[in-house]
């Protein structure tokens, strides 16, 4: 997460958008489990608070579906 940070941080004071709209699609591309998701969304807050403007990529999740019944040995 730290280096995370530390990319976005470099292209933004650098004013280089493009690429933190890249790095930003490649965090959201990630699995969407719950962990995932959240630190994901805090990057995207993070670099919206330090002065990106553009559209925040979306994130999707994992829905939870059911194994079915436990077989029994």
């Amino acid at each position: 997460m730290s280096e995370h940070y530390v990319m976005l941080d470099a292209a933004l004071k650098k004013h280089h958008y493009g690429l933190v709209a890249d790095h930003l699609q490649r965090i959201a591309n990630q699995p969407g489990f719950h962990g995932v998701r959240e630190q994901s969304w805090a990057l995207c807050q993070h670099a919206h608070k330090q002065g990106y403007s553009g559209d925040l990529p979306t994130l999707y999740y994992v829905q939870k579906v059911s194994h079915g019944d436990r077989i029994a040995l």
